[in-house]
């Protein structure tokens, strides 16, 4: 079955994806075919980039790392700025069936040769700017075959721009299964080192839909722009996966997401959604406060709060500010995506709103047992698209 035939109801029963399948394919591939390869897919600065342009840096991306060495499931970190570069690496990296593995940039060295030793990563992409400091680390693994840098060139590193464009632009789809590794995120635990959470390619297929449908109904006409940075969960699910999925455009920005900074790029360009969390909420009401301006938001449609809890207080302040809800919401990098949400028209105040459907949630206490409705426990989330496991431990979800 080809994936641009999938009629895709994740809810519905019976949905099923084709066992062959590479999530690229949904989130490049059929956008690349007739009008839709000249939508944007990307703002980026001043420059636009349409799905068209972003298949061919895909593709050449992919043969590059092909020309490297990289295979299936070989791990890709990327150690990258919010930059188109980074969404092109991503999808390259997918599309040959390597395992893309975004790292925080504002990891100490001591994390960062962790996540390079523990992931056994064939190849690192990063900015320039880190190689002095990654020196040492490179040095001393003893997986890693390749160091590509990104901008100026460094020690003879190769450097990705020079290496895309000796690239082939053209590049067929890997044949991964539905349970092949996809991509892999670091998150830090209760206790203990960095966890390496495993998706699937299957899982954000599931997840996307869903709360695309449920919670906003979410269009290829859509723009949206995410405060939290792509090396983030949050940030990769709502600045990558959901507006690719759909055919939609991203706003990147690869600075800071100080209140001035992001203020601006709602009104330079647009977006009809705006993912972030409470505490920057609070800090750009603060700012507007300070410098008593009215900035024009008149293009958000929906706005989106996930990360911590969204106080009734804040949630007041930015209604009264801009006459919109926010929709406050709970996920995870190991569930994927947002799980539990508030709806348009629905909110409920200093709560996270419902479980979306496909999602099944119970609060049990420390025996296992499930506990009635208003007792104190942990919940626990069944899903298609939760995490396979944690690399490197016996932990599974």
């Amino acid at each position: 079955m080809d994936v641009k035939d999938l009629m895709l109801r994740p809810w519905e029963s019976g949905f099923k994806l084709p066992d062959t399948f590479n999530m690229a394919s949904l989130l490049l591939e059929r956008h690349l075919t007739g009008n839709q390869a000249e939508r944007t897919a990307i703002i980026y600065k001043d420059d636009i980039i349409s799905y068209g342009r972003l298949g061919s840096m895909a593709n050449q991306i992919g043969n590059a790392l092909g020309n490297l060495g990289v295979k299936h499931g070989d791990r890709v970190i990327i150690l990258l700025h919010d930059r188109p570069e980074f969404i092109a690496l991503f999808l390259g990296a997918m599309k040959i069936g390597a395992v893309p593995v975004p790292i925080n940039m504002l990891a100490t060295t001591s994390d960062l040769d962790y996540f390079i030793s523990d992931s056994q990563a064939s190849v690192v992409v990063m900015e320039s700017e880190f190689h002095e400091k990654l020196k040492s680390v490179i040095a001393g693994s003893a997986h890693l075959k390749t160091v590509v840098v990104f901008g100026d060139s460094v020690d003879g590193a190769p450097e990705l721009s020079q290496l895309m464009n000796d690239a082939s632009d053209q590049l067929a789809v890997y044949p991964t299964a539905k349970t092949d590794h996809s991509y892999w995120l670091y998150t830090s635990g209760t206790t203990g080192r960095p966890k390496g959470v495993i998706h699937f390619h299957k899982d954000l297929a599931y997840a996307v839909e869903t709360w695309g449908h449920h919670v906003v109904r979410f269009t290829p006409q859509d723009r949206v722009l995410c405060s939290s940075k792509l090396f983030f969960s949050y940030g990769l699910n709502n600045a990558l996966y959901l507006p690719l999925y759909y055919g939609a455009s991203v706003i990147l920005n690869p600075d800071r997401p100080l209140p001035e900074i992001v203020l601006g790029l709602v009104e330079k360009h647009k977006p009809t959604g705006f993912f972030s969390v409470p505490t920057a909420y609070g800090q750009m009401l603060n700012h507007l406060e300070e410098i008593d301006q009215e900035p024009d938001m008149g293009s958000l449609r929906f706005c989106i709060s996930a990360g911590e809890a969204l106080p009734g207080s804040l949630f007041q302040r930015w209604k009264k500010k801009f006459g919109i809800d926010i929709l406050d919401g709970l996920g995870s990098s190991e569930a994927g995506f947002i799980y539990i949400s508030n709806r348009p028209g629905k909110v409920k105040e200093n709560a996270s709103g419902l479980a979306l459907p496909g999602y099944s949630i119970e609060v049990r206490d420390e025996m296992g047992a499930v506990l009635p409705t208003g007792e104190l426990g942990e919940l626990y989330v069944t899903s298609e698209t939760l995490f396979a496991e944690y690399w490197n431990t016996t932990a599974k979800h």
